[in-house]
């Protein structure tokens, strides 16, 4: 059990991105001591167990649940460098979040599917219009979208699970804007969009705002070719479909639309965004309350699993007559 509870110590912290001597002092013991407990040489008492769980944010069960994943399986593709800690803490993170999922896929018995580019394409030809939530689009294409803590200095990466099941990190710090664009842009980079161009920065912006404002969706919102398009519908067309208005500028001009050039700086005033864009990934809850629906778990389990007071689960469980 010591050998367990020191791995799993050892990942929450990271995942944190806390180093010894931080954790040591937010529960006011020695850094030696929080060192001997990663090292199998010592097990905290009750109270310093309760105050680990509280300061990594995890429940009590979390130390002592056998990991169901293999670390080396996890490989994330970063869009810029990132320091061995940043990475540590984006990796543990995912593997927390992979471990999670994975679980409550095997108790639904539902199968894992590799990300093919077919599927990517069937869903968003279906969508045939604005991707009301980009994340719910992600999901349901296959695709893990995981948060990372906006501690964690990334925007975005994207990765693979034993080669073959793919996920999305990114900031949960990100405004909707940046997280719907950041989200396509990894989506791109994960389909690799631009790989004969070296990945080039500009081929997968086309790509993300090209899912996000379609060329049809483009033309019926603004015609075919117009001399001057006010600020007023930049911000309209900026709010309706969740993009940024100096995105919706880089569009206009890529299709043609206009060739009027915007001062730029004057559309960066922030936008209120239509009822029902939301950017959370939302699978894992899902599966949670599905498989609570189903008495495949229980309201303790379903709690450990979100973190999350049992009060707060039995409330948004609907009982049958």
């Amino acid at each position: 059990m010591n050998n367990l509870f020191a791995e799993r110590l050892k990942n929450a912290r990271i995942a944190k991105g806390m180093t010894l001597q931080q954790l040591a002092d937010k529960i006011n013991i020695s850094k030696q001591m929080i060192s001997k407990y990663e090292a199998e040489r010592s097990f905290p008492t009750s109270e310093n167990l309760i105050n680990i769980a509280k300061v990594l944010g995890v429940n009590i069960d979390y130390f002592f649940r056998s990991s169901l994943l293999d670390a080396s399986e996890l490989s994330v593709n970063y869009s810029s460098a990132v320091s061995p800690k940043t990475a540590g803490m984006v990796e543990a993170c995912a593997l927390e979040q992979l471990e999670k999922l994975f679980e409550l896929e095997r108790i639904l018995k539902i199968e894992k599917s590799p990300l093919s580019t077919e599927i990517i394409i069937e869903c968003r030809d279906r969508a045939n219009g604005p991707i009301c939530s980009v994340v719910w689009f992600l999901e349901s294409s296959g695709i893990n979208v995981i948060e990372t803590p906006d501690e964690v200095k990334i925007i975005s990466a994207f990765g693979y699970y034993e080669g073959e099941y793919p996920l999305i990190l990114i900031n949960s710090g990100l405004d909707h804007e940046a997280k719907r664009y950041r989200l396509l842009y990894e989506l791109g980079r994960l389909m690799r969009i631009a790989d004969s161009c070296g990945e080039n920065d500009n081929v997968l912006r086309s790509f993300a705002l090209n899912m996000l404002l379609p060329e049809k969706v483009l033309a019926k919102e603004f015609g075919v070719r117009r001399n001057l398009i006010t600020v007023y519908e930049l911000h309209s067309a900026a709010r309706y479909f969740g993009m940024s208005a100096n995105d919706v500028v880089f569009r206009l001009l890529e299709d043609g639309v206009t060739g009027w050039k915007y001062n730029l700086k004057s559309l960066t005033d922030k936008v209120e965004y239509r009822d029902g864009i939301f950017e959370k990934p939302e699978k894992l809850r899902k599966l949670v309350y599905k498989a609570l629906s189903l008495e495949l778990i229980t309201c303790g389990k379903a709690a450990s699993i979100l973190n999350e007071p049992i009060s707060k689960v039995k409330k948004n469980t609907v009982m049958g007559a």
